[in-house]
């Protein structure tokens, strides 16, 4: 992106003053685009919020999975038992002790497959697409930041160097009305003129303090040194409005997240419906136990005790209706893959929105291109006009309100043309950090 600034084509010394004024000389922090996104994913709050949701994500199927895993624990019991015979006329005490090792485990069950195979992939792609998703939203929120304090610092520069060559016209017009060679309203209106500048410049610098803040607090910044931020690189994009719907409709990442969404909901869906089938299940234990009589006379045994054996398990009726929350998850299908459609809809109107802002942005670039050349002749004329006495110094003071404005402008111009082309490219999925 080219950045004009016409007092730096009329007088380059002066725009290095500028500079100078705006503290670029003192100690400073430079920063790309990219290397601000960076580090905005090593300090952004709600990125790493992002990031362990979709941990939770991937462990979920592990969870689910766990119901296939092997049950080994110990159990031990002691019991005292008195017992009567069938006679009542002998009354026994006995003291049991038992110790056992359990092995437990479910062999098969209907929604085995969609448990270790199905919703394993899919809890994968949705962890995956969970940080990408995330990257984007962050990429979104990140050059909004970055293009803000870049349109502020571009402003305040070219208003320093107006000032420093108004401070001149100033004193011109200033020596000129006390040699009677200029009235006084020539004097009043440079003062005016200058004054009008130093407003501007301190509502731009309490604007640069504000931008500053949020651009430091965003990546956890505690310097204080000035901000330098590179000019945004990108290629042009040449695509035509409807490869760039495709391209959304494809690789967005938000899309893409609630697709997984869907996919997930409609497992939900057979999974339950396996809920209603065959379960197999093995049960098993080896132990010691021991037995005492404690009445008189005394007589103990002990010896090792097992135990193993397959149980086969079909619902006939539950508690917890299968078939009512088979009908509650394809409820919840439904309204996932509503989402999916509203998410589609809303992308294709977001992005002929940004491809409709981004050709409107660039026709004006190059109309404010062509009003800059001919402000600056008329500018340039005025100026040397009023210099050696040809002119008053209102012709000239119109022009450099007309050229301050057109500035102004241009460059909030040219910073939205950069801010809409990367949104177009990250909404289409081509502008990935991981990809840099």
């Amino acid at each position: 992106m080219k950045k004009y600034l016409w007092i730096a084509v009329l007088f380059f010394p002066l725009f290095g003053e500028a500079l100078k004024d705006n503290n670029i000389t003192s100690a400073s922090h430079t920063y790309s685009v990219t290397s601000y996104l960076k580090l905005l994913l090593t300090t952004d709050l709600e990125y790493r919020d992002r990031t362990l949701e979709s941990k939770v994500l991937a462990l979920e199927s592990l969870i689910e999975q766990s119901r296939y895993n092997p049950d080994i624990y110990l159990e031990g019991t002691v019991m005292a038992d008195n017992n009567l015979d069938v006679e009542k006329t002998r009354q026994s005490t006995e003291l049991e002790a038992v110790g056992k090792v359990h092995f437990n485990m479910r062999l098969y069950d209907a929604q085995r497959f969609y448990y270790t195979s199905q919703r394993e992939q899919l809890f994968k792609a949705l962890s995956d697409q969970e940080l990408i998703d995330a990257t984007e939203r962050l990429q979104l929120m990140g050059i909004q930041i970055y293009a803000e304090l870049m349109q502020i610092q571009q402003t305040i520069a070219q208003y320093n160097a107006l000032l420093i060559y108004q401070k001149r016209i100033t004193k011109l017009a200033i020596t000129r009305s006390e040699k009677g060679l200029g009235g006084i309203y020539d004097r009043t209106q440079a003062q005016n003129d200058m004054l009008n500048i130093r407003l501007r410049l301190t509502e731009l610098k309490e604007l640069l303090i504000q931008k500053e803040y949020l651009f430091r607090q965003s990546i956890d910044s505690d310097s204080t040194g000035v901000i330098e931020l590179q000019a945004i690189q990108y290629k042009t994009l040449t695509d035509s409005l409807k490869e760039l719907q495709y391209s959304a409709l494809s690789s967005n990442a938000h899309l893409n997240f609630i697709q997984k969404q869907y996919e997930l909901s409609r497992s939900d869906v057979e999974t339950e419906k396996a809920r209603d089938g065959l379960a197999l299940d093995w049960r098993s234990h080896v132990g010691y136990g021991y037995i005492e009589e404690l009445d008189k006379p005394r007589r103990s045994d002990d010896d090792i005790v097992w135990f193993a054996g397959l149980s086969l398990k079909y619902p006939l009726y539950e508690r917890n209706n299968i078939a009512l929350n088979v009908e509650q998850k394809k409820v919840q299908a439904l309204q996932a893959k509503n989402s999916v459609n509203i998410e589609k809809r809303t992308l294709n109107r977001t992005v002929n929105r940004l491809y409709n802002s981004l050709r409107k942005y660039q026709i004006k670039d190059e109309l404010y291109r062509q009003q800059k050349e001919v402000l600056t002749e008329r500018t340039t004329t005025t100026y040397n006009r009023y210099k050696e006495a040809l002119e008053t110094y209102k012709p000239y003071s119109d022009s450099l309100r007309d050229m301050a404005q057109s500035d102004e402008l241009s460059i909030r111009n040219a910073i939205l043309v950069d801010v809409t082309t990367l949104q177009l490219y990250i909404v289409t999925g081509r502008y990935l950090l991981e990809q840099d």
